[in-house]
């Protein structure tokens, strides 16, 4: 069990300012606490304990209170796993206290669905370790490509029934780099409005039931700290659309044959744009 949660105060020109501080019999247990980086509070590590700060003297009222409450909920008999389920509860709810009312675009919805659907695919294959897959998978950061690793990088476009095209967005996302391959994935995917049936979802729940408390940590916090598709599971985040999957095709992006738009041949003017391919003008290079 957790050996100690205790409220530390803090005083500065005599205003209170208090910490949660947790203690764990070992130090693996801080890798499956719920950790994104956040803007107003802030999570130290040392050792086998974890110290949850206040960054924002704003809100100091709320947090002291909510440093209170927390600690109130820990009993002294709790075992590890209890007292990490309730710490990841409560920061998952403090990250929804503040956060607007939006609704995930089905565009970012169908693009992060593809994602999942390589992460489960190689999850299953167990050709590489569950914390490489994780950790080659490039969110929240932008990168060049969705995936890399040592022998290869992937890129991965979603794209409707009907499309008959793929949207590159920038010079970098079909170019390979440090000799690696590169390979596509086009997955076609149709959205079906009004449905029970939440895929992106239960996908997400398939790939927890693949992976250790630990790595799925890490997973899920990529998840969340994603800018532009900040992603926090079915339980917060439900989909009213189900996704069905029509088509699963991979391409090796040859760099010499494969039709797009190079980046030697730019005008060094030129810093962004972006451009459509039409989907049938690279079948031959399926795999």
């Amino acid at each position: 069990m957790a050996n100690l949660v205790r409220v530390i105060e803090e005083f500065n020109n005599e205003t209170e300012t208090k910490i949660l501080w947790i203690s764990f019999d070992l130090s693996i247990d801080l890798k499956t606490l719920f950790t994104p980086r956040l803007e107003n509070i802030s999570f130290i590590k040392v050792d086998n304990t974890i110290a949850v700060n206040l960054k924002n003297p704003d809100f100091r009222e709320f947090f002291n209170d909510w440093v209170e409450r927390f600690s109130l909920k820990i009993d002294v008999n709790d075992e590890n796993e209890i007292v990490i389920q309730k710490f990841n509860k409560e920061i998952k709810a403090l990250i929804l206290l503040g956060k607007k009312e939006t609704k995930l675009s089905w565009e970012a919805a169908r693009g992060l669905y593809g994602e999942f659907l390589v992460i489960k695919k190689y999850l299953i294959e167990n050709n590489l370790s569950q914390i490489n897959i994780i950790e080659g998978w490039h969110r929240p950061a932008p990168a060049n490509h969705d995936f890399d690793y040592e022998e290869f990088s992937l890129e991965v476009k979603t794209v409707s029934r009907d499309s008959t095209t793929v949207k590159i967005t920038s010079q970098f996302q079909l170019e390979s780099f440090e000799n690696k391959t590169l390979l596509l994935n086009c997955f076609r995917i149709e959205k079906i409005e009004k449905s029970n049936v939440d895929s992106l979802g239960d996908l997400f729940n398939q790939i927890k039931s693949l992976l250790t408390p630990t790595v799925f940590n890490l997973f899920e916090i990529k998840c969340v700290e994603d800018t532009f598709c900040e992603y926090l599971g079915p339980e917060t985040t439900p989909l009213d659309y189900k996704f069905t999957l029509l088509e699963d095709n991979l391409y090796i992006v040859d760099q010499l044959l494969f039709p797009r738009v190079k980046k030697q041949d730019l005008n060094p003017a030129i810093s962004k744009f972006s451009y459509s391919i039409d989907i049938s003008s690279f079948e031959s290079f399926k795999i």
